[in-house]
C-alpha cells in the first residue's frame, strides 16, 4: 500500500507534532520523559510552545489531509468544483466543505460561495478544537498512550533497513534512544514526515501558513463565531492511539521505503485539490479501503455516523458551517450520503464561470 493512502482522519500532525518545533524536539527530550511519568494535568502551560512554525511539507502531513474513503461511484466524481455543499432543510442553508489538513490558500479552496458561508455562519464545526490551548492538551494526552512497554522498542519492532533509515531521517531532531521508546503509531503520524526529502517545494503548498483546517477556526475566532468540535480530544486521540502495532509498523517502514516517491506523490494529489479534479483524490481514497477495509471502518465510517448524529442537532437550525476532511464527504456511507439519507437537499457548490476563485484555483 503506497504511503500516500495511509489513514488519518484529522491532522495529527498539526495536532501533535506540529506544536512543537523538530528543534524544540531535540532540545526537549528530558521534558518529553517526564512526561510520561507526570499525570498531564501537573505540566505547566509553558512546558511546550502553542503556536508553532510550519515545519516542511511531508508525506505524513498527506497522511493527515487526504484519508481513504469507499470506492465512489464515477457519477461522484466531479471536476472544476470546490469541496463544498450546501446542506438545505426547508429553506434553512448550512453548508459542507471537505477540507485537507494542508497550509493551502483557504480563500481559494472555499470559494466564492464558501467564503461568503463561513463568514455568515452561526456556528462553525472541526474535527476537532484547533485551538492553541487545545493542541498543548492534545499532545500532552497523546504522550502519554506513546510510550512502549518497558520491554519493547521500536528498534526490535521494525526491520533492520527502516530502522536505519528512521534514525538517519530523525538524526538532529530526535535522539535514537527517544525515539526507540515511542509506539509505531504515533512515530508513522508525527515523525516520519521527515522521510519526504527537503528541496523542491510541493505547488501550493504555502509554509508558514496553518493547514485549512486551522485556518478557518483563527478566522470564525476573530469574527466572534462559536467553534464545535465534530469529537472531543479523547474521542480522536483513541481512534488513533489504538491502532494495532502491525499497522502503525507497516506505516513507518512504507514512509520510508521511498523518500522521492512519497514527494511527488504529495505533489500530485495536492495538485489535483488545488485543480479541483476529483478523480485523483478518489483513487487514493478507494485504493485505501479496498486494501484496508477495517482502517477504513474505524477510521471514517464509524466517525461519519457519529459526527452526523451530532450535526442532526443543529443543521435545522441553518447557517452552519461544517468543515471536516475530504475523505468524510465521499461515498455511500460518507456525510453527504448520510445527510440525504436523513432527508436533507445537499447540493455541490457549483461556481459561475466568472467565479474569480476559479482563476485563483487555475493559477496556483
Amino acid at each position: 500500500m503506497p504511503p500516500l493512502t495511509w489513514p488519518c482522519t484529522s491532522a495529527v500532525v498539526a495536532r501533535a507534532f506540529l506544536l512543537t518545533s523538530p528543534r524544540r524536539l531535540r532540545d526537549s527530550a528530558g521534558e518529553w520523559t517526564w512526561a510520561w511519568r507526570a499525570p498531564p494535568w501537573r505540566l505547566e502551560r509553558g512546558a511546550v510552545p502553542t503556536r508553532p512554525p510550519w515545519p516542511a511539507p511531508a508525506v505524513a502531513l498527506l497522511a493527515a489531509a487526504l484519508t481513504a474513503a469507499a470506492p465512489v461511484a464515477a457519477a461522484t466524481a466531479q471536476r472544476g468544483a470546490p469541496l463544498l455543499w450546501r446542506v438545505e432543510w426547508y429553506g434553512r442553508r448550512s453548508h459542507l466543505f471537505g477540507t485537507v489538513h494542508l497550509p493551502l490558500d483557504l480563500d481559494a479552496a472555499l470559494g466564492e460561495e464558501g467564503r461568503a458561508a463561513l463568514t455568515d455562519a452561526k456556528r462553525v464545526f472541526l474535527e476537532i478544537d484547533t485551538s492553541p490551548d487545545a493542541a498543548l492538551t492534545f499532545l500532552l494526552q497523546a504522550l502519554h498512550r506513546a510510550r512502549l512497554p518497558e520491554n519493547e522498542s521500536l528498534h526490535a519492532l521494525l526491520r533492520p533497513t527502516a530502522w536505519t533509515r528512521l534514525t538517519t531521517a530523525t538524526k538532529g531532531f530526535l535522539p535514537p534512544e527517544l525515539l526507540d521508546r515511542l509506539e509505531p503509531w504515533f512515530v508513522a503520524l508525527a515523525v516520519v514526515h521527515l522521510a519526504v526529502p527537503p528541496g523542491r517545494p510541493v505547488p501550493g503548498i504555502r509554509l508558514g501558513t496553518l493547514p485549512l483546517d486551522q485556518q478557518i477556526g483563527e478566522r470564525a475566532r476573530a469574527r466572534g463565531i462559536p467553534i464545535e468540535g465534530l469529537e472531543s480530544i479523547l474521542d480522536h486521540l483513541q481512534v488513533l492511539s489504538r491502532m494495532p502495532r502491525k499497522e502503525g509498523v507497516e506505516m513507518v517502514e512504507e514512509a520510508l521505503a521511498n523518500p522521492a516517491a512519497n514527494r511527488d506523490a504529495l505533489a500530485t494529489l495536492v495538485g489535483a485539490y488545488i485543480a479541483e479534479d476529483d478523480r485523483p483524490l478518489l483513487k487514493a481514497f478507494g485504493q485505501l479501503a479496498r486494501r484496508k477495509p477495517a482502517l477504513a471502518e474505524r477510521l471514517l465510517y464509524r466517525r461519519n455516523q457519529a459526527w452526523c448524529e451530532r450535526l442532526m442537532l443543529w443543521l435545522r437550525d441553518g447557517r452552519m458551517f461544517i468543515a471536516a476532511g475530504a475523505a468524510h464527504m465521499f461515498g455511500d456511507r460518507g456525510l453527504v450520503t448520510l445527510l440525504r439519507e436523513r432527508g436533507y437537499l445537499v447540493e455541490r457548490v457549483r461556481p459561475t464561470a466568472a467565479s474569480p476563485s476559479t482563476s485563483v484555483r487555475t493559477g496556483g
